[in-house]
């Protein structure tokens, strides 16, 4: 009976869930996006949430949909989505704008989604940047607070950059969406990527990895700043989620870098690219640490490789399968910073998130319906798909500790051992 209903009744109809405008059917529901959007990644992600049991925000609606996460999945399912149309693993290409699978490209193509994507936050209106005053507070930050770190607590650091305030994305930035400000600082962060004369250091020591962390981990930190969710918590729990996650986020984004530079020859190569200007060759890593025993040496290059492995097989592969723009990226980043560490999120952070993530989910509806992209629900599947990936490996080796040198948020416990 629902199916029969006109565009018109549909368009003028609430969302069933929430109450919210509907913004179409979605899993056999007249439902909003973000409703839609909720219990994909309910289903998708396996997700589980215990009831608030609380009268006021376990009443779901338009103003308390995201106060009891349990209560909104429940009522998902009263009024009838049903599973059935929820699609977890799929070879998926890039579709055209009209939805067609084109012909399989390969890995010396060129894609022109990228090019386009690139052209379209280029246009974005910045003017603030172009204000001297704005461009000297930049060149201010960068000089103090994102140069290489050398036996400093990386987390005193971070904090540092998370009470900066910097950049300012009410005014700075004030003319972008959530969605767009991330892109913007995802694209801040890669401005120094080399493309073609990118360094092979397969020498594995202290004196390369404890400055490359300290590096990497407060330009990331600076990326967070750039998320409208980020900025809204609590400073404690700025510090707390940033060093679960931070590990995680920076393997995804180098990853999709990768993919981006060298294409399918990353997957058959065994190639990662772990900074603007260096990459590694899995097969020729060797470890140069002194102090380490020959067996701990063997032991924890074997381990290096074996999650290392996984990366390429389980991210960077089905990442060739896609041809993510700046905005994808972002979108992919800011889901897998949520969902990728659901138990350590509190009640006081989630209400938050979960505004967050229903805003660029819009956000990511109006890019796609700007670049004329219809059919745009399998590109997000096989998004969602790889997030669950990355959870997966991020888990199985400990948060990330096997791979990266211990205690990388107290530097000087590095360099003594």
């Amino acid at each position: 009976m629902i199916l029969n209903e006109t565009k018109d009744e549909i368009k003028n109809c609430p969302c069933k869930v929430c109450g919210n405008k509907a913004h179409g059917i979605h899993f056999g529901v007249i439902s909003c996006r973000a409703c839609a959007a909720f219990f994909r990644r309910f289903i998708v992600l396996n997700l589980e949430y215990v009831c608030l049991k609380d009268p006021e925000k376990c009443d779901v609606d338009i103003n308390r949909r995201n106060s009891c996460r349990h209560c909104r999945f429940q009522k998902c399912l009263t009024v009838g989505m049903t599973t059935d149309n929820v699609q977890f693993n799929r070879d998926v290409y890039l579709y055209d704008k009209e939805g067609r699978k084109p012909k399989k490209k390969t890995s010396k193509s060129t894609s022109s989604c990228s090019v386009e994507v690139i052209e379209v936050i280029e246009e974005v209106p910045s003017t603030s940047l172009q204000n001297m005053e704005v461009v000297l507070q930049e060149n201010v930050y960068r000089a103090t607070v994102l140069e290489e770190c050398k036996n400093i607590d990386i987390r005193v650091k971070c904090e540092k950059i998370f009470q900066s305030g910097y950049p300012n994305i009410y005014e700075d930035l004030g003319n972008m969406n959530f969605l767009e400000k991330v892109a913007f600082g995802l694209e801040k962060l890669r401005a120094d990527q080399e493309v073609i004369d990118i360094n092979f250091d397969n020498r594995l020591s202290y004196d390369n990895l404890v400055p490359h962390w300290a590096s990497v981990s407060t330009k990331l930190a600076n990326l967070f700043m750039h998320s409208w969710a980020f900025r809204n918590i609590h400073p404690y729990e700025q510090t707390r989620i940033f060093r679960y996650v931070w590990k995680t986020l920076y393997r995804l984004e180098r990853l999709q870098m990768t993919v981006k530079i060298f294409g399918e020859k990353c997957v058959d190569e065994k190639k990662i690219i772990i900074n603007c200007k260096r990459a590694i060759q899995l097969d020729a890593l060797f470890m140069d640490i002194e102090g380490i025993s020959r067996e701990k040496k063997k032991f924890t290059l074997t381990e290096y490789k074996k999650y290392a492995h996984r990366l390429i097989d389980e991210i960077a592969k089905p990442l060739c399968k896609l041809d993510l723009s700046t905005i994808e990226v972002a979108y992919m980043l800011c889901i897998c910073c949520q969902y990728n560490e659901e138990y350590f999120f509190g009640n006081n952070v989630t209400p938050v998130t979960d505004v967050f993530q229903d805003q660029i989910g819009e956000n990511l509806h109006e890019y796609y319906k700007s670049i004329g992209i219809i059919n745009y629900a399998p590109r997000v599947k096989l998004i969602m798909s790889i997030i669950i990936n990355m959870k997966r490996i991020h888990y199985d080796d400990f948060l990330g500790n096997l791979v990266y040198p211990p205690g990388i948020f107290d530097i000087e416990k590095c360099t003594h051992q």
